[in-house]
C-alpha cells in the first residue's frame, strides 16, 4: 500500500522477492562472458528477454484484474530468459562448468516457495489465525523454514555439514 497506493500490488511484489536473485545471478553470468571475452553474448540475451518481456506484458496486463501480476510475470521473464541464455553460452562455450540444469531445478524450487506461501496464508486463515501479526510472523516461518531445508538438502552430505552429523 504504501509504495504503489494500491492493495491490489500486494501478491505482485510479493513474487517479485526473487527478482534481486535472479538478476544477481544474471549479472554474475553476464560478468563470467565478459571475462571470457564474449561481450556480445549478454546483449543478445537481454534483448531476447527484453522482446519475450514486452509480448508476456503487452498479454497479461491486459487479462482483467491481472495488471500488476503481469508487470511482475514479465519482469521476471525478462531476467530469467537473459539468464538462460547467459548460462546456455557459458554452457556451450566450457562443457560442464556451469551446470544449467541443476540451477534451472534450485531456481524452480526457490521460487517456488514464493507461490506456495499464498495458500499457507489461506491455510492459516481456515485453522482460524485471522491476525495479520500472526499470519506474517507464521508465513516467515514458512518461509525461512523452507530455505532452511533447500539449504540441508543442497549441502548434506558434501562436507560442509558433514562435521555436525
Amino acid at each position: 500500500m504504501l509504495i504503489v497506493g494500491s492493495q491490489e500490488a500486494t501478491e505482485a511484489i510479493r513474487y517479485m522477492s526473487f527478482a534481486p536473485l535472479i538478476a544477481g545471478m544474471r549479472e554474475l553470468t553476464t560478468t563470467i562472458l565478459w571475462a571470457a571475452d564474449q561481450k556480445k553474448a549478454p546483449l543478445v540475451g537481454l534483448l531476447v528477454g527484453l522482446i519475450c518481456s514486452a509480448i508476456a506484458a503487452y498479454h497479461l496486463t491486459a487479462i482483467p484484474g491481472f495488471g500488476y501480476a503481469g508487470v511482475a510475470i514479465s519482469a521476471f521473464i525478462l531476467e530469467i530468459t537473459s539468464l538462460l541464455w547467459n548460462a546456455l553460452i557459458i554452457q556451450k562455450r566450457c562443457k560442464g562448468a556451469f551446470p544449467v540444469m541443476t540451477l534451472l531445478a534450485y531456481l524452480i524450487f526457490l521460487a517456488s516457495i514464493g507461490f506456495l506461501n499464498v495458500p499457507f496464508e489461506n491455510f492459516l486463515l481456515y485453522i482460524g489465525i485471522e491476525s495479520r501479526t500472526m499470519q506474517s510472523l507464521g508465513s516467515m516461518l514458512f518461509f525461512i523454514g523452507c530455505i532452511a531445508l533447500f539449504l540441508l538438502l543442497r549441502f548434506w552430505g558434501r562436507g560442509s555439514f558433514r562435521r555436525y552429523r
